[in-house]
């Protein structure tokens, strides 16, 4: 059973917008339904209401039951499917918004931490409000982007994250430059729009991360866009083309300069020597 709804182009997603719901539902699957591999353009939550099934992103699988959840990151593929004997159910919800990656890493999600667990009834209660149906398209629209706010907040309040406490400031500039580039590496974001973010001088920002990782941050950039682009290289409907602009080079001729200079080999090349 699959109850969905779309907000489609209500209205236009740009700078003014935190957050923005693009889609979100439950389902109930069943078994063999696996979804992907896939890469999507948006973050998407969702919860497990019971069941179980595997959660694949970034070279990890996580096994998954009732009482947990999964955030997909964009740009990444995924890879997601139930349990053959005790299939999944689950509420989910997509979306985007200059604010997204903020308050997801706040909520202490990311790509390298994507899983969390329900550890209140209000945040299950926000997931399953998510399936209910409303008469009015517009009533849809700023209930699910309430739900939103509030699926986020709670997901804020469990978190054990306690930055000050965790970690010292310049490793935490570190890692919210990574979390930056590993959530935006698909788009032609510079140096400067990193550091912007952080809100860090460039020239500080570069000094501490060169000490403290032994590569720069535009090297780190590249070496981070071209192993994304070797994992993509399995999709193999995915032209190169097509691969370089997903890892955020608009040039082909450019990207494969980099990508052998990193690899040794084209791109072709190396998709040919993945058959064997």
């Amino acid at each position: 059973m699959v109850n969905w709804f779309r907000t489609g182009k209500f209205r236009k997603l740009d700078s003014v917008d935190p957050l923005q719901v693009m889609v979100c539902g439950y389902e109930q699957c069943v078994p063999g339904k696996v979804n992907g591999p896939i890469a999507k353009d948006r973050y998407s939550l969702h919860y497990i209401h019971s069941g179980k099934g595997i959660f694949q992103m970034n070279g990890q699988s996580y096994e998954l039951s009732a009482g947990q959840g999964f955030l997909i990151v964009p740009n990444q593929i995924v890879r997601y499917e139930p349990d053959d004997h005790d299939p999944w159910s689950y509420s989910y919800i997509g979306f985007q918004g200059y604010k997204a990656d903020f308050f997801l890493r706040q909520a202490g999600l990311s790509l390298n931490q994507p899983i969390f667990e329900a550890k209140s009834e209000a945040l299950v209660e926000c997931f399953a409000r998510l399936g209910e149906i409303q008469t009015s398209r517009l009533a849809k629209i700023l209930r699910f982007t309430s739900t939103l706010y509030l699926i986020l907040s709670c997901l804020i309040d469990q978190s054990p994250v306690d930055s000050g406490s965790r970690h010292d400031s310049k490793q935490l500039y570190i890692q919210s430059a990574i979390d930056y580039i590993t959530d935006h590496y698909a788009n032609p974001i510079s140096i400067a729009d990193i550091a912007e973010h952080i809100g860090l001088d460039q020239s500080y920002l570069g000094a501490i991360f060169k000490n403290q990782v032994q590569m720069t941050l535009q090297q780190f950039l590249i070496q981070y866009r071209i192993e994304r682009a070797c994992a993509f290289m399995e999709a193999r409907q995915l032209t190169i083309n097509q691969i370089a602009r997903s890892v955020g080079y608009e040039n082909t001729l450019s990207f494969s300069r980099t990508f052998k200079k990193i690899k040794g080999v084209s791109p072709s090349e190396y998709r040919a020597s993945m058959k064997g």
